[in-house]
Parts: C-alpha cells; sequence; structure tokens
C-alpha cells in the first residue's frame, strides 16, 4: 500500500490494475452487517481505493485505459467537448460523459465567434458540436482548432463517421497534426468502412487512442479525469488521538476471553467506545429489580431498556428492546414483560442482566463497522445504517488505519451523502463527528487486532454542531 501510494500520490503514475474472483460467498454466514456486506472484494476495493489504482473489469479496459493514459496528458478538469459529425453519435457521447461523472464544457465567447465564421448556418453550435453530415477534414480541422484553445475545455472526445465528404483517415491525419503539443487528451472514436488499421496508426502518431465507440472513449476520459484529481489531493496521514484509554478496553478482553465463548457484552461494548471517545448516551448495566429503578432515576428519563444476553443477537426479534420508558410503573412493567416474552421464546438463552440507556431524540441513522478481512487485516465501513442496511447497501469501506482524508471521503462517497448535506429546508449533519468517530474507531481496531467484527448501527447523528450517539454497539472477537 505504502508502495503503490508512493507511484500514484507522489510521482503521479497511475497502476491500472485487474483483480478476478469478485465473489465472497462466506458473507452470508457473517453474524453482523458489517461483516454481511464487507467481503473480500470490497477489502481488494478498499486497498486499490486508498492506494489510487484504478481497478477496471475487463483485459479489454485494461488496454483500452492504457491507451488513453500512456498516449495523452491527464485532464485538468472535468469539463469536456465532444465534436462530431453525426448527432447521433454526439448524443450517445454526452449521455456517457454526463453517465461517467464529467461535464459539457460551456464554450467561451470567443470560441462561438470563431465557430460562426465558418460553420454553415444550419449546424448548432453548442457542445457536442456537430460539424454536420457535409462537413469535410478543413472544416472539422478548424472547429478542432476552435476546442483546444478553448481555456473552458479541458478534453476533447473527436468522433467521424463514414461519408462521402472525406476519408476517415484523412480526418485522422488532420487530427493528428492539428493535436501535436497539445496539452489536453484528446480521444478519438472514428470509425471507418475500410483501413481501420490505417486510422489507428495515424491518430497513434500524436499518441491518440482509438476507440469503436463513444462510450469507451468516455470511460477512459472519465478514468483520467478520477487519476488527475487523485495527484491533487493534499496530503494527509494516520491521525492518532492521545486522549484514548487502552487500558480499560485491554481489561474488558481479557474478562471476555475467560468466557465459553469468548464474548463481549453490549454494556461492555460501550465502555470500550466511551475509552475511545466514540459518544455513546448514559446508559447502566443492571441484574435485578431494585438496581433497575436506581439507575433509571440517576439516568433520568425516558429510557431504552434491553435484555443482555450471549445467546441473543437480535434483540429486537425476539421482543428484547422496549423504547421510550417514561417512568417507573412502566419501567417495571415492560421489565415484566419482556422477561416473559424472551422465557417463552428462548427458554435456553442465559439472561446475564438488563441494559438500561438514555431514549435518543430522532435523527439520521448511519452505521460504523470494522470486519477483520484474512488478507488485509481490519476494514472499516461507513454506509447509512438502520434495519435496512443490508438491503440498500449503501455503504464505503477503507483498509485501517485510515487517513485523516479518507475519513471524508468514506463519508461523501455513499449516495446518502445528499441525506446528510442537508435537504428540503433540513441543516446539514454533523459530518466532523463522523470523520472523527470514524479514525477513532480505526485507531481502536489497530490498538486490538482482537476485534474480529464491530458493529455500531446505529450511530444516530444529529444537525450540524450536535453531536452523534452509538445506540447499538456489537463486538466479536
Amino acid at each position: 500500500m505504502d508502495i503503490a501510494f508512493e507511484v500514484t500520490s507522489r510521482i503521479g503514475k497511475p497502476i491500472l490494475a485487474i483483480k478476478s474472483g469478485r465473489t465472497y460467498e462466506g458473507a452470508k454466514a457473517a453474524s453482523s452487517h458489517t461483516g454481511a456486506l464487507a467481503g473480500s472484494d470490497e477489502a481488494y476495493n478498499a486497498f486499490l481505493h486508498q492506494c489510487g489504482i484504478i481497478r477496471v473489469d475487463t483485459v479489454s479496459e485494461l488496454f483500452d485505459y492504457a491507451k488513453a493514459f500512456s498516449g495523452q496528458p491527464l485532464p485538468k478538469s472535468r469539463n469536456i467537448a465532444i465534436i462530431t459529425n453525426a448527432g447521433g453519435m454526439g448524443i450517445m457521447a454526452t449521455d456517457s460523459v454526463i453517465r461517467n461523472g464529467m461535464r459539457l464544457a460551456k464554450y467561451e465567447e470567443e470560441t462561438v465567434k470563431k465557430l460562426k465564421a465558418f460553420m454553415p448556418p444550419q449546424a448548432n453550435i453548442g457542445n457536442p458540436l456537430d460539424v454536420i453530415g457535409d462537413s469535410d477534414e478543413v472544416r472539422y480541422g478548424n472547429a478542432l482548432k476552435a476546442l483546444i484553445d478553448d481555456k473552458n475545455v479541458d478534453g476533447i472526445i473527436c468522433i467521424w463517421t463514414p461519408t462521402l465528404m472525406a476519408e476517415t483517415k484523412t480526418v485522422a491525419r488532420v487530427i493528428s497534426e492539428i493535436s501535436k503539443n497539445c496539452e489536453k487528451p484528446i480521444m478519438g472514436c472514428l470509425l471507418s468502412l475500410e483501413n481501420t488499421k490505417e486510422v489507428i496508426q495515424t491518430l497513434w502518431q500524436a499518441k491518440i487512442p482509438y476507440y469503436p465507440f463513444p462510450e469507451i472513449a468516455a470511460q477512459a476520459l472519465a478514468n483520467m479525469c478520477e487519476f488527475y484529481e487523485w495527484t491533487q489531493l493534499p496530503p494527509s496521514e494516520v491521525k492518532v488521538y492521545d486522549d484514548v484509554e487502552p487500558k480499560i478496553v485491554e481489561d474488558i478482553i481479557k474478562q471476555a476471553q475467560r468466557r465459553t465463548p469468548p464474548y463481549i457484552f453490549e454494556y461492555e461494548g460501550y465502555a470500550i467506545l466511551a475509552a475511545y471517545k466514540i459518544p455513546v448516551l448514559p446508559y447502566a448495566f443492571v441484574k435485578n429489580q431494585d438496581m433497575l429503578l436506581c439507575e433509571a432515576r440517576n439516568i433520568g428519563y425516558p429510557l431504552v431498556l434491553k435484555i443482555v444476553s450471549g445467546d441473543i443477537i437480535h434483540k429486537t426479534e425476539v421482543g428484547g428492546v422496549a423504547l421510550d420508558i417514561t417512568n417507573d410503573e412502566e419501567l417495571l412493567m415492560k421489565y415484566e414483560e419482556m422477561n416473559k416474552r424472551i422465557r417463552t421464546l428462548m427458554p435456553e438463552a442465559k439472561i446475564e442482566g438488563y441494559l438500561l440507556q438514555k431514549m435518543a431524540q430522532p435523527g439520521i441513522e448511519t452505521i460504523l463497522g470494522i470486519k477483520k478481512d484474512p488478507q488485509f487485516g481490519s476494514i472499516i465501513m461507513f454506509g447509512l445504517g438502520g434495519i435496512y442496511v443490508e438491503v440498500l447497501k449503501d455503504v464505503s469501506f477503507r483498509i485501517c488505519p485510515i487517513r485523516a482524508l479518507s475519513a471524508r471521503h468514506m463519508i461523501e462517497e455513499i449516495k446518502g451523502y445528499k441525506i446528510l448535506q442537508g435537504f428540503r429546508g433540513r441543516r446539514p449533519a454533523d459530518i466532523q463527528i463522523i470523520e472523527e468517530s470514524l479514525i477513532r474507531l480505526s485507531q481502536l481496531t489497530t490498538d486490538f487486532p482482537e476485534f474480529s467484527e464491530i458493529d455500531i448501527n446505529p450511530f444516530l447523528v444529529y444537525e450540524e454542531n450536535q453531536g452523534a450517539y452509538a445506540l447499538d454497539a456489537r463486538f466479536l472477537l
């Protein structure tokens, strides 16, 4: 990872990689949300992403993208221009440009004046720029020169379909001559009824890659945009907090390892999180009814009551969670109902006690998690949380320990990021506390490789500067 990061980030040389074997059936047997989502392929994706390595799916893509990177300069932005003599091909290229996260460049006024001077009146001077079907190599060449000179354009896709007005190899020769010493990447998509080999060779004289379809050209250009942005990222190191209390975690692990099988209870999980300053709500572990009322008054209503048992993994499925308890009478009633229900549904379950927790106000449910991968070590996960996390799979992954910038990128990668940014009058969520909690969780699993899985779901996030809380925490040794 360090070597690859040095090559891609500091030296600025791209690395393309193909990795087969994308499925991981063993994920089905995982016991937590994080374990079910973090398969072998996700670990490879996280590793490659953190190194700036571009992953391709096929051998064909490996060569398609290698041609672009080895022949053309990197685009300085995602502002792309398309030039074509056939409207349909231009639309296909436009769709692919937008689909791959790029933008259609807006021409400078000077460029529009240049184009109007030689383009026919019926031509639409827009982007894509259609020189229309009666164009010859001269008109096409002049149009290309205008786009190269435009400061708003940082990449060009050149499309040509065969006509009686000019041979494709002639157009290829003009493109090659004009593009010499050009500092913007040019992708060639020049179709020919014959002489395709000659067209490819002519373009390659100027190191312009040839692609048979505009979609492939757009995908190659998008990869170049992404890599350029990677090279422009500010330096980022692994942040280590010195306010943590590892001795507390060490003692809890030793105690858990004496159990058969080794097991960390939920209340111990909260103590672990608190030791690493990952925010948790006020809580208490109680073993009997007398302690229940005493601790409830200390914490203050409203409260949540949860069963504590090493035999019960998903508490909600057996009625092991009671929410929004507002007074002593209701607490005792919920306590008795829970006891009775669990004794009926799971008579063999050993009940260690009960967890009292302050009832949280509504917020955005997210998930933070750790999964131990046999090859890469600990993988950290972030996404929108709740009970649907395995269905939606809107999550991102990184290999631990993560750099400070990686935490921010993990948050921005998920589709639900727009929800965290605020929408329809809602203020943005406290993204800073998510960032810090991800880094602290990464530090926790780096300090204690004994953890095979950690699942914090939900990690409830409030509005900006209002913080967040871990509402449920599961640790596996």
